[in-house]
């Protein structure tokens, strides 16, 4: 998550280690993730039966059968004064399209780290972050 962070947040912002006016301290965590199971996901996508069995369980429990997930969080605060300015939670989790039959073990952790570094970046873009202003990540 870190490196997916330095490299999203690096294409916009000036990443620094330390607090200073104009900085904001950015904390992510990875708090879960799972991985998949390749070969029976692949099974559950492309068998009918059990294709139709993982749609059962999506109906039931909100997951495909077989699928990687993670969950993050993330608080910005002013490097100086402490102050909160944004919070967020998600999750994301895996999909059973036949385009994700050959996702790797962890590769729907990696689509969920990679969608949120994207998604940070453009929202701090977006909110009016100044563009010269440095980003502290820890």
């Amino acid at each position: 998550m870190y490196t997916v962070l330095q490299k999203d947040l690096g294409k916009n912002f000036v990443i620094v280690d330390q607090p200073g006016p104009g900085v904001i301290k950015l904390s992510a965590a990875l708090t879960d993730a799972t991985s998949a199971v390749p070969v029976l996901r692949s099974v559950s996508v492309i068998v009918p039966q059990a294709r139709a069995l993982s749609m059962i369980k999506m109906a039931a429990t909100g997951t495909y059968a077989f699928v990687g997930s993670a969950q993050g969080a993330l608080k910005l605060n002013d490097s100086v004064s402490g102050q909160l300015l944004a919070a967020a939670v998600d999750e994301r989790v895996g999909g059973a399209s036949v385009k994700n039959v050959t996702v790797f073990q962890w590769g729907d952790a990696e689509n969920a780290m990679d969608y949120w570094g994207n998604l940070i970046d453009q929202r701090l873009v977006s909110f009016g972050v100044q563009q010269s202003s440095a980003a502290a990540s820890s």
